[in-house]
Order: structure tokens, then sequence, then C-alpha cells
């Protein structure tokens, strides 16, 4: 399988960008529902990366977390109800997956939402059976939203964009229910919904596509240069944090190097997005995902597909994390990844060696380093080293709160993560989202392989070298 394709175009030189700049505290009015009436708030309120706050009795939030459910309909003819020739507004920062349009009967009361100010607002809550429409393609919005305690919060699977809504179940087919859904479809900011609701569905092609090879945007080139070299620095904090495991290739046998290549091979034709990947290593039909992360903690193996539905629907689901999935979406594939290669996971991360890759220690990005450095894994500097497809990959210096991903091509520039299991290309993602999520600062490998260097140079006898070119 082709693996991370390298550009030998350098870009100008800058001053290293500066370190992350979360977006300063806003006040947001609230939104009755279908009139828009606001109210002001009493309070500024900061980002945060944590998960959301109990819900409130004057907001009828069943989940607040996003993590609701839906199924798609069989295909028909249905217009809905939108005013002629306007779309809702979309961000330019989107991940696109390109389906066709679908229209989804969702399984439970789901929370609507429209932007405001860069926010997303809660709106109304959709009764179960009420249908949406998500049009092609589906855009993935990494917005901010308002959560019940007021708080303003972050999810990393995004929210899908451009919804419509075809019909409310609760109001049948009355002239009332008609004038609800038309409110609702004018709404000024668009309308949103939980990515993991449709993200799960939209298995319609056996295949992910390859990502287009576009021309990068200029908020990327603020961050990185045109070869994906980051202008930014970790080192230090790297460096405190790693130690002597920082960049230092472990020795391994012949027998442990074949091991690293197998695993590192199969999380690239998992996660790799230059060239057709199979779907169904992320996404299957599971009825219950929770029982099988449930099977998966009790019994210490995994299975070999299906790891963004396990992590994603299934343990973040089960263990309230399901806003920030993204360490327990990397470990999942992680240990689907062993399966495949034939190798069992507890064998580097087990209980007896109080080293478990389990929800509990490593769905935390920190706990997850932690946890990839005791198995034996080894951290590299973007700042000198070039991330192969597979990598695992972590937003600066791999802390929490933070991000963890997946280089799927173009030397890191190509990412898979739990927002985004079709691909992302960073050159076209807006600076806001980069600063905040993907300034790539470190990655790890598995025992015994080495990356490339941005600037060719002689490596150590005896060390293999991860290729560009990945092969089975």
């Amino acid at each position: 399988m082709a693996g991370s394709s390298l550009y030998s175009i350098r870009g100008s030189s800058q001053k290293p960008a500066q370190r992350s700049i979360r977006r300063r505290s806003q006040t947001i009015s609230w939104h009755e529902i279908f009139a828009l009436v606001t109210l002001a708030a009493a309070a500024s309120l900061s980002l945060s990366l944590t998960a959301c706050g109990s819900s409130q009795q004057n907001l009828p939030q069943l989940n607040e977390s996003g993590a609701e459910t839906g199924e798609i309909e069989p295909a028909k003819s249905i217009k809905t109800l939108n005013r002629a020739g306007q779309r809702p507004s979309v961000e330019k920062d989107t991940a696109l997956v390109t389906v066709g349009p679908r229209t989804i009967r969702l399984l439970q009361a789901t929370n609507l939402r429209t932007k405001k100010n860069g926010i997303l607002e809660f709106l109304v809550e959709l009764p179960p059976n009420s249908e949406i429409q998500v049009k092609s393609p589906v855009a993935i919005d990494y917005s901010s939203y308002r959560n019940s305690s007021g708080s303003i919060v972050r999810d990393t699977n995004g929210f899908a964009a451009g919804v419509q809504v075809v019909s409310l179940a609760a109001g049948g087919a009355s002239r009332d229910a008609n004038n609800k859904v038309l409110a609702l479809n004018k709404s000024v900011g668009g309308l949103f919904i939980a990515a993991s609701t449709v993200t799960g569905l939209l298995q319609i092609t056996q295949n992910f596509q390859p990502l287009k090879n576009l021309a990068p945007l200029a908020g990327y080139q603020m961050v990185y240069y045109l070869d994906g070299q980051p202008k930014f620095r970790c080192r230090k904090g790297l460096q405190k944090r790693f130690g002597s495991a920082l960049n230092h290739i472990t020795k391994v046998t012949p027998a442990a190097k074949d091991k690293s290549v197998r695993i590192l091979n199969e999380l690239a034709l998992a996660v790799g997005r230059e060239t057709p990947a199979p779907e169904s290593y992320l996404l299957a039909k599971i009825r219950s995902p929770g029982a099988v992360s449930i099977e998966i903690e009790k019994n210490m193996k995994s299975p070999q597909r299906g790891a963004w539905t396990i992590a994603v629907l299934g343990t973040a689901k089960l263990h309230g994390f399901s806003n920030e999935p993204c360490a327990e979406f990397v470990s999942e594939e992680i240990r689907e990844s062993y399966a495949r290669a034939g190798f069992n996971y507890a064998d580097d991360f087990g209980m007896n060696k109080r080293n478990p890759l389990i929800w509990s220690k490593t769905a935390a990005v920190a706990g997850l380093g932690r946890a990839l450095v005791l198995a034996g894994w080894t951290p590299w500097s973007t700042e000198r080293f070039v991330p192969p497809t597979g990598a695992v990959m972590m937003a600066e210096e791999g802390q929490t709160p933070g991000h963890s991903y997946f280089s799927a091509g173009a030397g890191g520039r190509f990412v898979v993560d739990n927002g985004s299991p079709q691909g992302r290309d960073l050159g076209q993602t807006s600076i806001v989202t980069l600063r905040l999520m993907y300034k790539t600062g470190v990655f790890f490998l598995p025992p015994g392989i080495q990356p490339r260097t941005w600037n060719p140079e002689p490596a150590p006898r005896g060390i293999l070298i991860a290729s560009a070119n990945q092969v089975r």
C-alpha cells in the first residue's frame, strides 16, 4: 500500500508560529425554539476541552454528548421545506464525506443546533422517529458548542452541517408541524447534529476514497512548511516529558522488527488516505458496540474490524466521554492492527506489565502516550522526523487536554481521527482548528522502526528505516 509521499519544495523561511492560542471567552445569547428570541448571558465563559456538564431541567437534552443514533431510510423522493435558492451556512473548515443524499430516521430524541457568533447553540430537541436529510457531501463542522450548564465546550467528533428536517414524528403531517419544519429549515445559522449520528451510517461504498492532493491554504503555511515540517517548536516540552526515550531507536531482534513492521503496515492499511482503503476497518454494522467493548475489556482480545464504531459508539458512549474519544479511537485501532497482524496486543499492553491499553488508563491523550512508551514504542519529534502513514500522532507535547490521531499520508498532512474517519487534509483546514487540534509535535512508532528525517541524513547501521512506500 502506498504510504506517505514527501514534497521536495520547502516553504518560506519564517519565524516559528506562536504557541496555540485558545479562543477568548465569549458571551453568547440563548435561542428560543423556532422564534430565536434571545436571553442575555450573565457570564463570560472560556473554551473547555473537558466532557459536558450535567443536564439542566429547563433544557430537554437527553444526550448532550451527541451520541444519538439513527438509521438510513430506504431511498425515496422527499421534498424538504426550505427557502428557494438558500443553503444553511457552513464554516469553511470542514472535512468532507462524499456520499449521496440520505434520509435518516432518528431512533431517539436528538439535539438540533444552529450557529451564532461561531458557537453551536441548542435550538430544539427532535423527537424519536423524526426524519432529517443529510446532503452530499456531508460537511463535518468542528465549532465549539454550548452545553446545558452554559459552558462552551468542544466535541472532537464534530457536527454534521447542512442538515434539513424532513418531518417531526410528534407533529405528523399537520399544517402546524409543517410550519415548524419550515421554520427550522429557515434558521439563519444553519442546522447541525452530532456527527456520530451520521458517520456510522454512511457505509455505502466498499472503500474510503483517497484525499485529493490540493495546494495547501495560507493558514496551513502559517503553521507548517509546504513539505509538512512544522514551523513551531516543542523540543523542550518533549524532552521534559519523554526524556531519553525521545528520538531514541529501540534495539530489537529480527523477529521483533518483523512484528513491528507488520503492525505498522496494518495501521497504514486502515488509516492511509492516499489510496482507497476498506471502510470496514473503521466502520462496521455492530448491533451493540458497547457489548463488544465490554468483551474486549474482559478477554483482552480485540476484533479485527470496526475500530471507529466500537470506540466512538461503544466504549466512549458507555463510559461517558462521547465528546472526546480521540485517544480511545486510536487505542482501538492499535488493538485491531495487532490482531490483524497476528498478535495479541496484551503481550505489549498487558495487565501483568501494569500497562493495559484500556479506556480507564488510555482514554486521555497523556495516558495513551505513556502506555505506548512503556510498551516500547518510540516517541519521535516532528521537528526533525517525518511521520509515516500509520504513525500515531499527537498535538504539541501529547498532553491532556490535547488531541491524538493517525498520519494518513503526505508526510502527516493527511490525518484520520475520531471526527474524520474518512480522512482530513490539514492543508485545507482553518488556522483556528490547526492551532487548536492539529499542531503535530510528536508521533509514535512500534519498536525498532526509525522514520525518515526532513533533511535526509545517513541512518545508523542495522536499524530498519520506515519506507515512504509501505508494502504489506
